[in-house]
């Protein structure tokens, strides 16, 4: 039975081909494309105004899971057998500690838990005020982060304890990874519990709100960064919204085929798997070595008041440990590369691994791209135009005009120290968004 509705998943709701060839590919699955629809139809009126409106609908999808997520963690550790799946959850398995695979796979969770390089904690920080206290901040989303992850984990695993304990298995026998988790395993265990329909359906729409706020990121992320770089566009928001919804819908209905699931597999190991890792060690590096690690330092006591404390443990993970660990990360997953398999000891065929490695390329070639652009256009020879690109320019600083203002307690701060999002105008303490 527990068998036959994890088969009905693969059979009836995505309707898995059993390779991802072409032939076998099929055409969108009309319920799913409705379903689809429906998201975008959504995301594009939270966000069709900008930051204004998408802000005050995370006040809701950010919070609101928050409120599930109690109440599941307190009617899955009132099952029997829950206290088997905390221990499951919390109590390490020290030789896979010594494995650097474990720590690779948890510096990725992090990457996609923060939303570390998605550009996306850059694009809402960039619209605060600039004496916003950015270290608080940090601190606050970091910390959530781990609690948020805390939270989660002990409401799948208390709810698998009470299923395995129920079944005669062991939790790990429960347990599956990937996003069957959420949408076979969990849902088969609340099937199990009293008023199923009730648990099951605030399940999803905690789920549902979760994909909204990830949505709502990646899109003005987009946008924003479209509109930073041509600033006349910025009239057209709501032109752009509806753009790029539309022809991000077309290019989404491939995730929907009977061949969808490996689309999304690809997608997820070449689009975001390596390519962070590549992108946080080039930010990194650009940041702390080439800007400089004092440079941001005094950037951040301009804006704070203070430099941030302590100060010499903050500099030596920025300077030492983020690009060197990063780097690091990346190097090995290169070396200890395996394909992506469509079952156990089957990989991808061929093409479809061009496929992942020319959008790994289409990915990660702004960067060379821009960097020898810079270097081709700026005047002088080769090390004049290294120093040019690598410096900042009188264009560098607060986009409030507060670089005006030096400080009093003993750092003197020039205009190029720190920057204020383009698309807010500021008068002294209001701020108007274009």
């Amino acid at each position: 039975m527990k068998e036959a509705r994890r088969q009905g998943f693969s059979k009836s709701v995505i309707k898995k081909a059993p390779n991802i060839h072409p032939s076998d590919m099929g055409a969108p699955i009309w319920q799913l494309a409705l379903c689809l629809l429906l998201a975008w139809i959504i995301v594009v009126v939270c966000i069709i105004k900008g930051i204004k409106s998408s802000g005050k609908v995370v006040y809701f999808t950010a919070t609101f899971p928050y409120v599930i997520l109690i109440i599941l963690l307190i009617r899955g550790g009132l099952l029997d057998g829950a206290i088997d799946g905390v221990k499951y959850f919390i109590v390490p398995k020290w030789s896979k500690l010594a494995t650097i695979d474990v720590w690779a796979a948890a510096a990725g969770q992090n990457f996609f838990s923060l939303g570390v390089s998605f550009g996306g904690i850059m694009m809402f920080g960039s619209y605060n005020k600039f004496k916003n206290n950015i270290y608080t901040d940090a601190l606050i989303i970091s910390s959530m982060d781990l609690i948020t992850s805390l939270i989660a984990g002990l409401v799948i695993f208390t709810t698998f304890g009470g299923m395995a304990k129920q079944i005669g298995v062991s939790v790990q026998d429960v347990a599956k990874a990937g996003y069957g988790l959420a949408f076979v395993v969990y849902p088969e265990a609340l099937s199990n519990l009293l008023k199923s329909h009730l648990w099951s359906i605030l399940f999803f729409f905690m789920l549902f709100t979760l994909g909204l706020d990830s949505q709502f990121d990646l899109m003005e992320t987009t946008l924003t960064c479209i509109q930073d770089e041509f600033p006349k566009l910025r009239k057209y928001k709501a032109h752009l919204c509806i753009g790029f919804a539309v022809a991000l819908y077309l290019v989404a209905l491939s995730c929907i085929t009977q061949g969808g699931d490996y689309v999304v597999t690809l997608m997820d190991f070449f689009g975001a798997d390596y390519s962070l890792l590549f992108v946080s060690t080039c930010e990194s590096i650009a940041i702390m070595w080439v800007y400089g690690v004092d440079r941001l330092m005094q950037d951040c006591t301009y804006m704070l008041g203070h430099e941030p404390r302590p100060k010499y443990f903050w500099g030596f993970c920025w300077f030492v440990c983020s690009p060197l660990v990063i780097g690091a990360l990346f190097l090995y997953r290169m070396i200890q590369f395996k394909s992506t398999e469509i079952s156990k000891g089957v990989p991808f065929p061929h093409f479809a691994q061009g496929i992942g490695f020319g959008l790994t390329e289409l990915i990660l070639s702004p960067i060379p791209v821009m960097f020898l652009y810079n270097l081709f256009t700026a005047k002088g020879n080769v090390l004049e135009r290294l120093r040019t690109i690598t410096s900042p320019d009188e264009t560098w600083g607060p986009n409030d005009g507060s670089m005006k203002h030096r400080l009093t307690n003993g750092f003197n701060m020039l205009a190029k120290h720190g920057i204020d999002n383009p698309a807010v105008v500021a008068y002294e303490d209001d701020y108007t968004h274009i």
